[in-house]
């Protein structure tokens, strides 16, 4: 059997990614694993599909993060007078405390496996106490988040460029 692409070359192996196309030992060289140049282009344009998929997940997540940053920011550019608009700016604070506290707990039983809370009523004080908590601490998250999520996309596009 033939290459498929150099038909005077004698194939050697076949696409790695079960194609079934025969190649000869240039083409067998070209890339790493071995494959033709169709699925080359083909798994090209899904990974590629797949970075942009990733980077506008992580944009979003950045502009969410930034826009529960500016009650924080006003809060605290505020704490010399404070007013009506403060107690009104705890509700977004509160609310990424409920989000953030719900992503941490998540992650906390994926990893442990465990159930933490025994009853309804211990659950819902424990939720409400952790999530005013983790909302109180968002002026210290969000901006760490916002960092990792900009490091994600500059290691993408980094990655995409190679």
């Amino acid at each position: 059997m033939n290459c498929y692409k150099h038909t005077n070359e004698v194939g050697v192996a076949s696409c790695s990614q079960g194609c079934g196309r025969i190649l000869c030992k240039y083409c067998t060289e070209k890339y790493e694993p071995p494959m033709c140049d169709i699925c080359f282009d083909n798994l090209k344009k899904l990974q590629k599909k797949q970075m942009s998929e990733t980077k506008s997940e992580i944009t979003q997540k950045i502009i969410i993060n930034l826009l529960f940053l500016i009650p924080y920011l006003i809060i605290l550019l505020n704490s010399e007078n404070p007013s009506d608009l403060s107690a009104i700016l705890l509700i977004p604070i509160i609310i990424w405390g409920f989000i953030g506290f719900n992503w941490l707990l998540n992650s906390l039983l994926n990893l442990t496996g465990f159930i933490i809370f025994d009853s309804l009523k211990g659950w819902g004080f424990k939720y409400i106490i952790g999530s005013f908590v983790v909302g109180m601490f968002g002026f210290l998250i969000i901006p760490i988040l916002i960092t990792l999520q900009v490091i994600q996309i500059l290691k993408l596009n980094q990655k995409g460029n190679i």
